[in-house]
């Protein structure tokens, strides 16, 4: 009640432009913030809300004053009278980092398996952004990449120890690889299942490139041996293990080099991406 309360009074009474955000462990106890909002807008009650949802959508064209005020969109509540937004982010630092929200509330955090600092990444210079670059402060890029690398040790961690393990190539498992449906781990035991297939998945391939060149390989050797030509083709044809064998340590090797050229890295390196990153926001073709 006290996040709706404060989130109605900026976005409906505030009449300056605001962006709001409200986050939870899940989108269902996101929503019980936002469901009284949309049913305000619906049964539109009282002066102040008979006068912001009246009106149409769909006229863009005609005056001001017939077009509707406060909608609930895709993008969340819009308010455009004042040009305000109030809109559910997930839980997570990814998510959350980076924003420069007016009003930020968050709901059932501590009831949820979250182990990462959600408050503490909306916090972190969120709205002094601007300030910092114009007074040449960088604390904010500084924890920005302290993060990045912080996360980088983490998963080299989690994945050199699965590595040290046997994986079970045979067990029926699904991986997203399209970034848009795919969901983020929620605590380090998901983190840790997620990466196991995709270095399973990564196994499997390399399995099935070995595959294909031994194929090749034979096909070569084959026609050489059908017309009589010399036969300076090796050809090494490997069992189902040792093509395991093999394809993990490529795996491995691969994985370990990954890690250990971005662990080499300067940290200050990142600063040219940081900053287009920034100044792309308010125009594309602006580069730092």
């Amino acid at each position: 009640m006290y996040a709706e309360c404060i989130q109605s009074y900026f976005l409906h009474v505030d009449t300056s432009t605001t962006h709001q955000i409200t986050t939870a462990p899940t989108m269902k106890q996101a929503d019980e913030v936002m469901a009284p909002f949309r049913t305000a807008i619906t049964r539109a009650r009282g002066p102040l809300f008979k006068f912001l949802t009246e009106g149409s959508m769909q006229n863009t064209t005609g005056s001001r004053a017939n077009r509707v005020k406060l909608a609930s969109t895709k993008k969340g509540v819009e308010n455009f009278l004042t040009g305000s937004l109030l809109e559910v982010r997930p839980m997570s630092i990814n998510k959350l980092q980076g924003l420069r929200p007016k009003i930020a509330t968050v709901d059932e955090w501590l009831s949820g398996d979250i182990r990462e600092d959600v408050v503490g990444a909306i916090e972190q210079g969120a709205s002094k952004l601007d300030d910092y670059l114009s007074q040449g402060d960088l604390t904010f890029y500084k924890l920005t990449v302290d993060r990045l690398y912080q996360r980088v040790d983490e998963i080299d961690k989690i994945t050199q120890d699965i590595l040290s393990k046997p994986i079970d190539l045979n067990a029926d498992e699904t991986l997203i690889l399209e970034p848009k449906i795919k969901k983020n781990a929620k605590n380090t035991a998901e983190l840790s299942v997620e990466w196991k297939k995709y270095i399973k998945y990564n196994i499997l391939q390399e399995m099935e490139s070995l595959t294909a060149k031994e194929e090749m390989q034979k096909e070569k050797k084959d026609s050489v041996q059908k017309f009589n030509l010399k036969d300076t083709i090796k050809l090494e044809i490997l069992t189902p293990e040792q093509k395991r064998v093999k394809a993990t340590t490529e795996v491995k090797d691969l994985v370990t080099d990954t890690f250990r050229r971005f662990k080499k890295r300067n940290k200050m390196d990142w600063f040219t991406v940081y900053m287009n990153a920034y100044t792309e926001v308010f125009d594309p073709h602006t580069n730092y």
